[in-house]
């Protein structure tokens, strides 16, 4: 009992490409076409060709699915990038801070 060789068409090139280039697809048929190029990566009858680029398109479509779900995270936190000028005038501020509050008060 071996397995039935799939025979690979222009149209599963097209849907591989589909995959690597995040192209839009309905979720239905994405599962389907999915389920497609997993059978020819697996499938011992596929030819060397025929499996690795159902593998790299099946590995492009999981990076660009974890990608869009990064990306609909809330930012846990923003870095804030001060120029020099910022920097030093901060500074200041702390100094002339400081000298006012050692200074006696001038009432």
């Amino acid at each position: 009992m071996g397995e039935e060789k799939i025979r690979v068409t222009r149209l599963d090139r097209i849907e591989q490409r589909a995959l690597r280039s995040g192209w839009e697809i309905p979720e239905q048929a994405r599962e389907q076409l999915i389920l497609r190029q997993l059978k020819i990566a697996l499938n011992p009858e596929s030819s060397n060709r025929d499996a690795t680029a159902a593998f790299k398109a099946l590995l492009a479509a999981e990076a660009m699915s974890k990608r869009h779900d990064r990306s609909q995270q809330p930012i846990q936190h923003e870095h804030i990038l001060l120029t020099e000028e910022q920097k030093v005038d901060r500074r200041n501020a702390e100094l002339l801070r400081r000298i006012a509050e050692r200074m006696p008060d001038a009432g």
